[in-house]
């Protein structure tokens, strides 16, 4: 094992202990190691030596033997993929959301544990420095994929339930359902029922109108997989509908109506195919 896998591996008091026979201290041994970060040691330094400092969240053996996973048994490319699913270039200790290197995300819950793409909890157990910009989270279990795509999300989502019956009725939600990615801004089911009168319509005018209703929820469906903190703030996306999605560096998301609103609670949900977000009200199309 090189030697700052070793020193990454050993609980801190362990690096204070004498070595026993084979180099193993008896405090590595009792407490928790991180063994198979060895065959992870050449992409590892590599990202050390890059302009970003990296965030690893690496499960310790034993969470990994509870798993099932096996990272020494990957092949190099499902090595990598799999590391991607654990690492993150954002540093920011206080984020509430941490975009991971494979595209799906890891969010802060309310115990101030972590919630990875599948939504299972993830606890970090302690922080340390390895060489170069890595930093290093024990964590108590490997991170999942997301299983879900936007549309089984916004279909089993609370709130969404008028949205979801839209992409129904216009045809939309199969295209969720493809690979991707995108990203969904979702309005609230209150919100789609004010959209008739935004647009100066009667509720069943637009909600028989297919084209029409198909030409608003596509202004809420972007090409890519955007979190919170990667959209572009102070610039602007291009939307299904091909009209310009402005992001306001306040935090603000416009279309072409007169509301600017700000991401509802519940956005950053990842989903396999992209990422869902959720507003309160629609995004009109440019008049």
């Amino acid at each position: 094992m090189l030697n700052w896998i070793r020193e990454l591996a050993l609980p801190p008091m362990a690096r204070l202990m004498p070595h026993g026979a084979g180099g193993a201290s008896p405090v590595a041994a009792a407490g928790p190691t991180l063994d198979w970060l060895a065959v992870a040691a050449a992409p590892l330094q590599a990202l050390a030596r890059g302009p970003q400092r990296v965030t690893l969240f690496a499960p310790t053996d034993a969470a990994l033997r509870q798993a099932g996973v096996s990272p020494q048994h990957l092949p190099p490319v499902g090595l990598q993929q799999w590391l991607a699913r654990h690492l993150s270039v954002v540093d920011d200790p206080t984020a509430a959301v941490l975009p991971m290197l494979d595209g799906s995300l890891l969010r802060r819950d309310a115990t101030a544990s972590w919630r990875d793409a599948s939504g299972q909890r993830v606890v970090e157990l302690r922080a340390e420095s390895g060489p170069g910009d890595l930093r290093l989270l024990w964590v108590d279990r490997p991170l999942q994929p997301a299983s879900a795509s936007l549309w089984q999300q916004i279909a089993a989502e609370p709130g969404l339930g008028r949205f979801a019956d839209a992409l129904e009725r216009t045809g939309l939600a199969p295209l969720l359902g493809c690979t991707g990615p995108f990203t969904v801004f979702a309005p609230s089911d209150a919100g789609l029922d004010r959209a008739a009168a935004r647009l100066g319509l009667s509720r069943r005018a637009l909600w028989s109108d297919n084209a029409q209703l198909g030409r608003l929820l596509r202004q809420h469906v972007v090409p890519g997989r955007w979190a919170s903190l990667e959209l572009p703030w102070g610039g602007q996306l291009r939307s299904w509908a091909d009209a310009p999605l402005h992001l306001s560096a306040l935090g603000h998301v416009r279309a072409g109506g007169d509301l600017a609103q700000p991401l509802a609670v519940g956005s950053d949900q990842p989903c396999s195919n992209g990422v869902l977000h959720r507003l309160h009200d629609v995004l009109l199309p440019p008049d």
